[in-house]
Order: structure tokens, then sequence, then C-alpha cells
């Protein structure tokens, strides 16, 4: 299942001329040249105006993603090592994240995808995207298992908090912290919007130039999150109120874990007879099982 397109919330890009893109590579440079270490933003001063001079043969730049991956082809058909190619969608794709206020993570799946959707067979030969583009695979029996427990979820848990905050995930991609980090504040159903935290493990976070995420909900995330919040959710006070609650304030993330391992337990006897490894069926289902899996959909 690959990533529905929407077009970002914000973006700081406003035309779609080489020109354009070229100022805001300078502007985002300034400022990583300011906030980050030496070294890195030698790397990105040296990748990020690499890919702006390369853009300038191409008459637009209106979908970044898609010159990206092309950029990304361009540069492993030179037989650039994997860890090369590797550091190049990383750089690009933190530059993406500064234009789109989007998560970095997301952007590197963008790109894989569109580098798998326009390659044929020996798009396996770029190795570095072929790492980038197994980071979140899982055992098939795992994954099934998942989709095994959200369908449990949606028939028999509708509305509950572990419902709601899986659906979030797997709607959103957001990492299990700033999922379970929401407060009421972030979450404007009337226009059917979430902010979610970019956790600063990517250099736009780390040095504050990203740090939050605008994405538009479905009617059917809507739905549950509505469920949830008028008929399930303890309400606490609190300056700045949890979205996940417990009646002692924000739900923790062994609370989390254990409301997922009490659901696992519920359909372990759908796996007893598969053919999956023992590994797979003893593992109990955990939050970040279900983000990856919420990534891997994006370039499967």
């Amino acid at each position: 299942m690959g990533m529905q397109g929407r077009p970002p919330k914000r973006s700081r890009l406003k035309g779609n001329s080489h020109t354009c893109l070229q100022q805001e590579a300078e502007e985002y440079l300034s400022r990583v040249a300011n906030t980050a270490p030496k070294n890195t933003f030698h790397a990105h001063h040296s990748r990020v105006n690499a890919f702006v001079d390369w853009t300038q043969e191409n008459s637009a730049v209106e979908n970044l993603v898609e010159l990206a991956s092309s950029y990304i082809v361009h540069i492993s058909t030179r037989s650039t090592s994997a860890d090369t190619v590797s550091g190049h969608i990383d750089t690009i794709a933190n530059f993406i994240s500064y234009l789109d206020q989007d998560d970095p993570r997301l952007v590197t799946a963008k790109i894989v995808l569109s580098i798998k959707e326009n390659m044929d067979e020996g798009t396996g030969r770029f190795h570095g995207v072929e790492a980038k583009a197994t980071n979140w695979k899982q055992p098939t029996c795992l994954e099934k298992k998942i989709e095994c427990y959200v369908d449990y979820l949606r028939h028999s848990c509708y509305g509950t908090r572990t419902h709601a905050y899986v659906e979030t995930i797997l709607e959103t991609r957001g990492c299990p912290g700033p999922i379970l980090d929401l407060n009421i504040a972030d979450l404007d159903i009337a226009n059917e919007e979430v902010k979610i935290g970019i956790p600063d493990t990517h250099l736009v976070a780390a040095i504050g130039l990203v740090d939050t995420r605008t994405v538009v909900v479905s009617d059917q995330l809507k739905q549950v999150l509505k469920e949830y919040i008028e008929h399930h959710r303890d309400s606490v006070t609190e300056q700045e109120p949890p979205l996940f609650t417990t009646s002692h304030g924000r739900a923790a993330p062994s609370t989390i874990r254990r409301s997922l391992s009490r659901g696992d337990e519920k359909i372990s006897d759908q796996f007893a007879n598969t053919e999956c490894e023992p590994t797979t069926t003893m593992t109990s289902l955990s939050p970040e099982n279900v983000w990856k899996y919420a990534m891997a959909s994006i370039i499967e």
C-alpha cells in the first residue's frame, strides 16, 4: 500500500523555479551552520548544494520527492558506495522536511517509494536504496498478526484508548512516543487535523528547524477519536490535558504496552497452527511493531 498523495500543510517553497529552491537552500544551510556541528554542516553543505545544482537541469521543482528520487538514481549509477547513497538520502530528506515541515523518515520513505515505482528490476543493485527500503520490514507472520489485531480492535474494541492509539499510529505514521505525547489541543477535529511532534533523532528536529508536522486525518480516524474522547477517555485536570489518559493522567508507555499485550492474547489462538517461526508467534505486539508496519506500508 503506497503513500496517499496529500500536499504539505506548510511549505516554505513559494515557487517552482530553480532560483526559489536555491534561495531556500542558502537559508537552510545558514541555519544549519549556526546550530549544527561543523562536520555535520560540511556534509550537508556539500550534498544539498550538489542536489540543488543538479536540479538546474530541470525546468521545474514542483515535486521535490520525485526530483530527489531521480537525483539518487543519478548518483547511484556512478558506482557510489551504499553508505554514500544512504547519506545523500538522509541529507536530502532533512532538506525537504525543512521545506515541507514534514518528518524526515516519511520523506525518506516517499523518496524510496518513488524510486521503486520508476525503476526496473535492477533497482536492487542500489544497495543504499535497498537498505532504506528494508528499514521497517518485519516478518510476514508478524505483519499478519498486526492486521488480525487491528481487525479485532475495530470489531471488538471500537473507540477504546488502545484502538484510538493504534489507529492514530497507522494513519499518521507517527512514532509511538510522539503519539502518546499528544494533547487534546493538538487535535482539531473540526478541521480534521492533528499536530504531531517530530523526534529529535534527525537534524532538522534536533536543531529546532522542524519540531512538529500537521496531518490531515481521514473521516475514519476522526470518528474513532470522537468515540474515544466522548465515551472512553478518562477525564483529567491538567493544564495541558493529554489525549491518551488513565484516571491518573497521561497514559504511560508501559500502560499502552500492557494494553496491546492483552489484546495480543485474544488473537493468539489464530496463530497457533500457522507456519510462522516460533520467535514470531511468541513475540508480543508492541507500539513499535505497529509503527514499523505503518511505515513499511508506504513502500510496499
